[in-house]
């Protein structure tokens, strides 16, 4: 798969790495000292075959389900923690013109949605209360926090909320790929995948809140393009791959405080989060082979034209950092934190390389 520098996502929120189960035919690892046509590789190259339509047409469907009264209840708990997985999907099939012209596509989607829990320290209504009364300004900030649901002291600043919450996971995963014989001794095959990969999660960093989520979106479009033609006693093949993939990573709470300043008392913490992105780099690659058969050699040269890329921006929350309840309700930060982010930024790098050998 030419086109395939990169298949995960940061954080390894993407069920489906490179191409979906039902799309393949047929894997072969190369391994120690492999053949000089595999490029970009010092101790193993992995080839993924996907599979391709046939004169007559065939499909699946398939579907896995799991949830909670269907698992057997942990050992240290004293329920089943709520859990709903949808795995569906299916593959179809066949011939566009008999003997000349093939498709075949996937779908495969995932629907994830699991127990979880969201705790921690949040400041008291009567703190609150006193804290607004002092500093106005602080009210977008305390909006992000909810008040306790846990037995408090009448005195205390802060209290702990505890409250179930849920991860959220989805994936839409589709291959599509032609297959057409432009003669007896020439054939082109082209792919096309899309993948859309998310996940929500509570985090365990941010105060509990109405926004203490953290997001992950992904995004990737790949399209391989192979030629190949054949004679007795020779072979050459061309490829081409292009894919592109796109990584969201961000904090509500940004979103939602927007410019504002983060802060840190008392073992409460809301606001510092990030907006960050990798992608817009797409990474796209040409290679070319040809096998010519004399006599008792078998040669083998061609080369490879290479363009890797990698993007990011960011964008993280700024912070101040309160010692006492004392000193917060005086805003008086013993610390601060400005973060003025990463512009975005696109970094390239070509490669060539050529290969001869005879086995």
């Amino acid at each position: 798969d030419p086109g395939s520098a990169q298949a995960g996502m940061r954080g390894g929120f993407n069920y489906i790495e490179i191409v979906s189960l039902e799309a393949i035919e047929e894997i072969s690892v190369a391994k120690g000292a492999f053949s000089a046509e595999f490029s970009n590789a010092l101790s193993g190259n992995i080839n993924v075959i996907t599979k391709s339509g046939t004169n007559k047409w065939h499909g699946s469907l398939f579907e896995a389900f799991n949830a909670e009264n269907l698992n057997a209840r942990p050992t240290f708990l004293t329920f089943r923690p709520p859990l709903t997985f949808n795995q569906f999907g299916g593959s179809i099939g066949g011939p566009i013109k008999k003997d000349r012209v093939f498709i075949f596509g996937v779908y495969e989607g995932y629907q994830d949605r699991r127990f979880a829990t969201v705790n921690g320290l949040v400041f008291t209504p009567r703190f609150r209360n006193d804290l607004l009364a002092r500093n106005p300004g602080f009210r977008p900030i305390l909006d992000e926090v909810y008040l306790p649901n846990q037995p408090f002291t009448p005195t205390a600043a802060t209290a702990l909320y505890t409250q179930a919450a849920s991860l959220k996971a989805n994936t839409d995963h589709v291959v599509i790929k032609s297959d057409a014989w432009l003669s007896s001794h020439a054939k082109v095959t082209a792919t096309w995948l899309r993948d859309r990969p998310d996940l929500t999660f509570p985090t365990a960093f941010q105060a509990p809140g109405p926004n203490s989520f953290r997001t992950f979106t992904g995004r990737v479009d790949r399209v391989n393009v192979n030629f190949t033609t054949f004679r007795a006693n020779w072979s050459a093949e061309t490829r081409f791959g292009r894919n592109k993939v796109d990584n969201d990573r961000g904090d509500q709470v940004r979103t939602s405080m927007g410019p504002l300043l983060g802060i840190t008392a008392i073992g409460v913490s809301v606001g510092d989060g990030e907006i960050s992105f990798i992608g817009d780099a797409p990474h796209w690659v040409m290679e070319q082979k040809v096998t010519v058969q004399h006599g008792r050699h078998s040669l083998k040269f061609g080369g490879i034209l290479n363009r890797a890329a990698f993007g990011q921006s960011l964008s993280h929350g700024g912070e101040l950092q309160y010692n006492t309840a004392q000193d917060l309700l005086n805003n008086a930060p013993t610390s601060a934190r400005f973060d003025f982010g990463t512009k975005p930024w696109v970094g390239k790098a070509y490669n060539v390389g050529f290969f001869l050998q005879d086995d």
